[in-house]
Protein backbone atom coordinates (compact mmCIF):
# COMPACT_ATOMS: atom_id res chain seq x y z
CA UNK A 1 0.00 0.00 0.00
CA UNK A 2 1.71 3.45 -0.77
CA UNK A 3 1.16 5.63 2.08
CA UNK A 4 2.10 9.15 0.58
CA UNK A 5 -0.45 8.26 -2.14
CA UNK A 6 -3.08 7.33 0.00
CA UNK A 7 -2.66 10.58 2.43
CA UNK A 8 -2.47 12.70 -1.01
CA UNK A 9 -5.56 11.91 -1.78
CA UNK A 10 -7.35 11.77 1.36
CA UNK A 11 -5.62 15.77 1.94
CA UNK A 12 -7.55 16.75 -1.70
CA UNK A 13 -10.87 15.10 -0.28
CA UNK A 14 -10.63 17.43 2.76
CA UNK A 15 -9.53 20.17 0.63
CA UNK A 16 -12.53 19.58 -1.71
CA UNK A 17 -14.96 19.26 1.17
CA UNK A 18 -13.96 22.24 2.91
CA UNK A 19 -14.21 24.25 -0.29
CA UNK A 20 -17.71 23.71 -0.25
CA UNK A 21 -18.57 24.41 3.01
CA UNK A 22 -16.81 27.81 2.88
CA UNK A 23 -18.23 28.96 -0.77
CA UNK A 24 -18.31 32.27 -0.85
CA UNK A 25 -16.02 33.31 2.48
CA UNK A 26 -13.15 35.43 1.91
CA UNK A 27 -9.92 33.81 1.28
CA UNK A 28 -8.56 33.66 4.99
CA UNK A 29 -11.69 32.32 6.10
CA UNK A 30 -11.45 29.48 3.42
CA UNK A 31 -7.91 28.71 4.57
CA UNK A 32 -9.18 28.74 8.48
CA UNK A 33 -11.63 26.17 7.33
CA UNK A 34 -9.38 23.80 5.45
CA UNK A 35 -6.86 24.44 8.38
CA UNK A 36 -9.90 22.97 11.04
CA UNK A 37 -11.36 20.50 8.89
CA UNK A 38 -7.89 18.78 8.96
CA UNK A 39 -6.88 19.37 12.42
CA UNK A 40 -10.07 18.09 13.99
CA UNK A 41 -9.87 14.89 11.21
CA UNK A 42 -6.59 14.29 12.26
CA UNK A 43 -6.82 14.78 15.79
CA UNK A 44 -10.27 14.20 16.38
CA UNK A 45 -10.57 16.44 19.74
CA UNK A 46 -11.78 20.10 19.06
CA UNK A 47 -9.65 21.53 21.56
CA UNK A 48 -7.56 24.33 19.41
CA UNK A 49 -4.25 23.07 21.34
CA UNK A 50 -4.51 19.44 19.83
CA UNK A 51 -5.55 21.08 16.21
CA UNK A 52 -2.27 23.26 16.26
CA UNK A 53 -0.46 20.57 17.53
CA UNK A 54 -1.57 17.87 14.58
CA UNK A 55 -0.94 20.77 12.13
CA UNK A 56 2.69 21.12 13.05
CA UNK A 57 3.49 24.78 11.81
CA UNK A 58 7.08 26.00 12.07
CA UNK A 59 5.63 28.56 14.58
CA UNK A 60 5.38 28.16 18.51
CA UNK A 61 2.29 26.28 19.71
CA UNK A 62 1.09 29.63 21.07
CA UNK A 63 0.80 31.73 18.27
CA UNK A 64 -1.38 29.05 16.33
CA UNK A 65 -3.69 28.44 19.24
CA UNK A 66 -3.53 32.71 18.87
CA UNK A 67 -4.62 32.14 15.14
CA UNK A 68 -6.87 30.05 15.13
CA UNK A 69 -9.06 31.97 17.87
CA UNK A 70 -9.20 34.86 15.94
Amino acid sequence: MNFAKTAQKFQEQILRFSGELSAGLPKPARRFIARMVYGVQARKPVRLSEIGRELEERIPLCKTQNRLCR
